[in-house]
């Protein structure tokens, strides 16, 4: 990881991360997202759409996320609005940011 970083920095590249698991909630809750969302997401990242859109920032991930993509269902690019239990998201979130901090 801290190679990668060291790479990222020195070239200036961009870094995107796609989720293509998990929606609306823990497996078995909720959806796997579709195909044409994530080549939607990947179009538009390949294209260069993606540069200089309005985000939001996630705090506790650290992650800028674009609040619109063509073709894309907006709700899905900020996971707490898929989740019907705002709290059952909170408690995931919170461990998925300590398996990145003992991760990375």
């Amino acid at each position: 990881a801290e190679l990668l970083i060291k790479r990222v920095k020195a070239f200036g590249a961009k870094v995107y991360l796609v989720n293509t698991g998990w929606t609306g909630g823990p497996y078995g809750t909720g959806s796997r997202f579709d195909i044409p969302t994530t080549r939607a997401i990947i179009d538009a990242i390949v294209s260069g759409n993606l540069a200089d859109v309005e985000t939001q920032h996630i705090d506790a991930l650290n992650l800028d996320v674009p609040v619109a993509i063509d073709g894309v269902d907006s709700n899905l690019l900020v996971p707490q609005n898929t989740w019907a239990d705002k709290e059952k998201y909170n408690e995931y979130a919170a461990n998925l940011v300590n398996d990145f901090k003992q991760n990375f």
